[in-house]
């Protein structure tokens, strides 16, 4: 989608943090896969504070992996904003 390549090239706000996680199958090196819809190469984005790898399919959101990256983050902003 043209839109969505345009938000992906907006750099974030100054001051603004941001994180990825990126859903990959397989074993292989995740830099050559995919999660069965979405490349690798198009979910890596310049600039995050960090990468996240989780080894699954597409939605991702479920995965027990994903929600503790995500309450990893959230506790070290909480951490930082305190």
């Amino acid at each position: 989608s043209p839109i969505l390549k345009t938000l992906a090239d907006t750099p974030l706000a100054p001051g603004v943090v941001g994180h990825s996680i990126i859903a990959v199958k397989g074993d292989g090196d995740p830099k050559l896969g995919d999660d069965g819809v979405v490349a690798y190469t198009s979910a890596h984005l310049k600039g995050m504070e960090s990468e996240f790898i989780v080894r699954t399919g597409h939605s991702s959101q479920g995965h027990p992996f994903t929600i503790e990256e995500v309450r990893r983050i959230l506790l070290e902003h909480l951490e930082t904003h305190q």
